[in-house]
Parts: C-alpha cells; structure tokens; sequence
C-alpha cells in the first residue's frame, strides 16, 4: 500500500512540476520551458528526473518496456498495479536505482540503437568528436555507447545520435539544439573514456578539418595517363558523398609519414637503412647508384615515382655538394695538398683510405656510386703527387704501370721535385704540367700587356746606359785632386733629351706655320690693293 501511494505521487504532474498552463519550471535553475520541450533549455536536466522516457518514445521501445516492467511489478503489489500507461509515463529515482547495473546498460545501448534508426529532425545540429582513441578492443559502435553513456550520466546530455570512426580518431554526434552543443564545446570540451587498457581523452568541437590525400601510381613512364582536373574531382566528391564543397583541392608535395615504401622503384630491391640513398623532396627513396645510373643513361631528373621535375636531379646534386671536399671512405675532410684520388665518377677519396678498403675488403668499386673497378684503374696509374711506398706484405695491393709515368716512386721523387715549379701567389708546389696552381689557380704564365712590355724594355735599356755613363765618370777613390766631370742629373737623362727635342720640333713647326700665315697675308693684300687700284683708274 505504501508504494501504491508513493506511485500515486509520482504518477501525478501537477504535485511533482510546478506548471504554468503551457510552461514547466525546471527543479535545477528554476527556469521556464515549453510544455513541448522536454529538457531545460538553460542548464539541460531533463524535465522529469535523470531517465525519464517520453510515452512516444517507450511505444517503440518494447524491450525497455519489458525490462521496465518486470522491475516495477516486483516493487508494486498486483492488487494495487496502476495502469501501465500511467506507470511507464513517469519513473522515480528509486526505481532507477533498484535496476542493476546490467540492466542500465542493456537500456542505454538498446536507447541509442533506437536513436541512430530514427529520423533526425531540422534542429538537431552536429559536434565533431576528435582524438578517438585507435587502440581498444571493441568496435566503432561500442565506443560511441561508451561515450553516450559517459554524456548521460556525468552531465545529463543525451545525443540524437554518435557516429565513430577509430580508424580516422575522430567522429561526430548529433545533439538537439545549440545551447547543448554550445556546452559541450565551450564549457565541458574534453571528457576521459574509461577503457579496459587505459584511459583516453576526447575533445568535443565547432569544426573539424579533414585531409584527404589521393596517390596516383603510374606505372608506366612512357605511358600518358590522362589524371582529372581539380573541379571535376570537386564535382565527384559532392556527388558520392553528398557533401560541400572542400576548402581546397590541390596537387601538393608533402612528406606523407603514413605512406611507406620500403623498396626501390626503380631497382624494385629493397632498401636497407645501411644502402647509400638519396631522398627526394618529395620523400621517395631511391639507391644513390639506382638513382645515378637513371640520370647518366636515361638523362632523367624527374623523380621515378611521382614525376615530379627535377626532384631526383636536385637530390643527386645536394648529396654530391654534402659530400664535396669530404672523404666518403673515412669521413673526414680533405684539401688538395692531401693524397687523394680523383675518380672517372668525380668522386674524390684519400688514397690510403681507398687502398686500406682495397687490402682489407677486395673492393674496387667507387665507394660513393659503387662503379665497378674505378678505383683498380685510378690506384694502378697513381695520377696524384705524392704515395707513400707499398709495401710488400699486403698481396692484394696493386701494383702500378711501369709504363705510365709516375710520381710516387721513391726512386723519382727528387728528380720529380726539381722540375715542379713554385706559385708566386700562395708558394705551393705544383707539377711541371700544370698551368695553374692547384692550390690558388692562380696561372703560371701571365702575359703582360703590350706597353707594359715596351715600358719595361724601355726601363732596361736607359738604366744600363745610365750604368755605362755613371761608370765612366766615377772618379777613382785614390785620384783626389782630378776635377769631377759634370754628371747628368736624373736616373733616365734620355727622357730629357727626348723632351726637349720634341719642344724644338714644336716651335720649328709653330715658326714654320706662322712664316706660311704671314706670307700668304701679305699676298692676299697686295692682290686686293691692286685690284682697288685699277677700280678707282
């Protein structure tokens, strides 16, 4: 009889919800709602407690009803049993709590299928779910139970529908109204997911970017694929996926870390991260000899996977200016006062590093590019200054031509050294058949200019005359009384010479002129007196 009238209580509204014809005041912030809205538009709480069930939701929920009902028979006695209408309209806290929590969860998860089926109305809108956790258990549907749940129980929201996509760690759930959303994106944001393993953090947002990446493989080179356009891509997107238009559609070049190639395309070997490789700016990987091999024959510097110019030319030219003025074989840097040898692949190493990797390992190819027997060939002829001696414990070292000249033999060293000559701008020591210095490149020959060289012959030949007079008339050390010839004055006295017997051509040619000029003067007036004259008579 006592929860008879503890349902006869509850059963009742107007002693329950203080009611204002069409308006219902809510128990949390004592606001007014609608009589048709079911939820308090201010802070959430539902109209009629934690789980209260609408009547036109429970018709189309008939396990609820029978989970429901099997409860509240065993708490009512049979003879004083409301009808069922009346008894599944409102629900006390009481109740909810007798449930197990078995019986909660078979509820909310057959709630929410309920809720994913049907229609969504205009006003609900949508918040996007981000960082979904990737490493649990359970499929997509099971996480957004997790997450529906967690949502009702701690803050008194239930959403229209979640949808979750662990593979993309993100997702996004329907929601009644913007205030709601509003909530759950500037007030609570982030909410923590109990998970069997460990717990995960999700944040809940007004937008979401997605990104997404199409890789076009072409197989055949010399094959032309005709690929889409940018708008017809556009257009074919919003007509699969019913959806707006992207923010962007674009060819990019981008280090994709989830797109892993792990062979050489143009080998199609594997690579090994103990392999010489080159990368391109577009983040392909190629063997450096695959990638040079590609370049000398084919003259092809685009990259062999995605085409793009010149990428694989680029990254073969920064590899090669990372590696300049360095021994590839030790490491270390080298100048060309070293013992180095210069490879047909222009690849420079020190010579006992190349010899040491030929006596110890038998390798003869370029350490660098790893072309066959270039090394053999460049160690055999000894085209560098200065070797050291081989000795003769090592059977693998090679020995060099005897019939191509050599300038490591002890035996020519000093005959080798006196014919070298010396820079006169950095004192480097070169070979007699170098033209330039090694060191500066400064040439070994400069031609002087045309009146340089007749100015310095000039300079020669007055200064021995110059010697030859001053000679002459030195007067001897003992002879003290003999008088002291006039000397000319000055280190050049041709020069003075030479000046004045250009002034005496000038003022004989000048007297010359002036001669002309008064001569011709004085017979032009004596023409025109005369011709006066025989006017006037």
């Amino acid at each position: 009889m006592k929860n008879a009238e503890c349902f006869s209580l509850v059963s009742n509204p107007e002693n329950s919800i203080n009611t204002n014809e069409n308006y219902w005041e809510c128990e949390e912030c004592s606001i007014n709602n609608e009589e048709s809205i079911k939820r308090c538009q201010n802070c959430g709480k539902s109209r009629y407690g934690i789980s209260l069930i609408s009547a036109d939701k429970i018709d189309n929920e008939k396990e609820y009803d029978q989970t429901l009902l099997s409860k509240l028979f065993d708490l009512v006695s049979s003879t004083n049993v409301m009808p069922t209408s009346d008894i599944i309209q409102i629900m006390t806290k009481q109740d909810l709590e007798s449930l197990t929590e078995q019986d909660q969860q078979s509820f909310i998860e057959t709630h929410f299928s309920y809720d994913q089926t049907k229609l969504l109305t205009e006003s609900d809108v949508i918040v996007y779910i981000s960082d979904v956790p990737t490493n649990i258990d359970h499929d997509d549907a099971h996480l957004a139970n997790l997450i529906h749940m967690h949502l009702q129980k701690t803050f008194q929201i239930m959403p229209s529908n979640i949808q979750c996509y662990s593979s993309l760690r993100a997702g996004f759930m329907r929601v009644r109204n913007n205030k709601i959303k509003d909530r759950l994106v500037k007030d609570i944001k982030t909410i923590v997911l109990d998970l069997s393993e460990n717990p995960s953090l999700i944040s809940f947002n007004d937008t979401f970017e997605f990104t997404s990446y199409i890789v076009i493989d072409k197989t055949n080179e010399n094959k032309d694929v005709d690929l889409p356009k940018f708008d017809e891509i556009l257009k074919r997107w919003i007509k699969i996926y019913n959806g707006e238009k992207p923010y962007s559609c674009e060819q990019i070049n981008i280090r994709m870390s989830s797109l892993k190639i792990n062979e050489c395309s143009i080998c199609e070997n594997e690579l090994n991260e103990t392999d010489d490789l080159v990368t391109t700016n577009c983040n392909h990987k190629f063997h450096c000899r695959c990638a040079q091999d590609r370049l000398d024959k084919k003259n092809r510097t685009d990259c062999h996977f995605c085409h793009q110019d010149s990428a694989l030319g680029n990254a073969l030219a920064l590899k090669n200016l990372a590696k300049k003025g360095e021994c590839s074989i030790c490491e270390s840097e080298w100048n060309w006062k070293h013992d180095i040898v210069i490879t047909n692949c222009n690849h420079t190493f020190h010579r006992r590093c190349a010899q040491d990797r030929f006596d110890r390992r038998g390798r003869t190819d370029c350490h660098f590019c790893h072309q066959d027997s270039d090394l053999k060939i460049i160690l055999s002829q000894n085209t560098t200054t200065t070797i050291n001696e081989p000795t003769e414990q090592n059977s693998n070292r090679i020995n060099p031509d005897k019939n191509v000249l050599s300038t490591a033999r002890t035996e020519n060293t000093i005959e080798k050294k006196e014919n070298n000559w010396q820079c006169d701008e950095c004192s480097g020591t070169n070979e007699p058949s170098t033209k330039r210095c090694v060191c500066c490149g400064t040439p070994r020959f400069v031609l002087p200019s045309i009146p340089a060289v007749l100015s310095q012959r000039q300079d020669d030949a007055t200064t021995k005359e110059y010697n030859q007079v001053t000679s002459s008339n030195r007067r001897p050390k003992n002879d003290k009384n003999k008088p002291l010839d006039l000397r000319i004055q000055g280190k050049n006295p041709d020069k003075n010479m030479r000046f004045l017997a250009n002034v005496f051509i000038c003022l004989s040619i000048f007297i010359i002129f002036i001669s002309f000029y008064c001569t011709f003067r004085s017979n032009f007036v004596a023409s025109i007196s005369k011709d006066f004259k025989k006017d006037i008579s």
